[in-house]
């Protein structure tokens, strides 16, 4: 069986110049994430797998496989303990 992970209906995105920012309405906590984040997260709200995350941070980035793979999923892993991605 696949995990397959949402956003949080809680989560409301703002999105500034150079600042991108997830609003967690249930807490009323903010979390700031960089470019990298922002990108990952995008790619999620678009139904993206890890394996496709990981291809455009290659391609916009130059990072290595290992190297956008290992980022992807530290993050995404954060993003599950801070309970802004939850399971579907």
């Amino acid at each position: 069986m696949v995990l397959v992970l949402k956003i949080n209906t809680s989560i409301r995105f703002v999105s500034r110049p150079n600042r991108f920012l997830l609003y967690f309405i249930e807490e009323g906590t903010l979390f700031e994430v960089n470019a990298v984040g922002k990108i990952i997260l995008e790619n999620i709200r678009a139904g993206k797998d890890l394996n496709e995350i990981v291809t455009n941070l290659i391609r916009l980035y130059g990072l290595s496989e290992n190297e956008a793979k290992e980022d992807a999923q530290q993050f995404i892993n954060l993003l599950i303990e801070k309970n802004i991605l939850v399971n579907e």
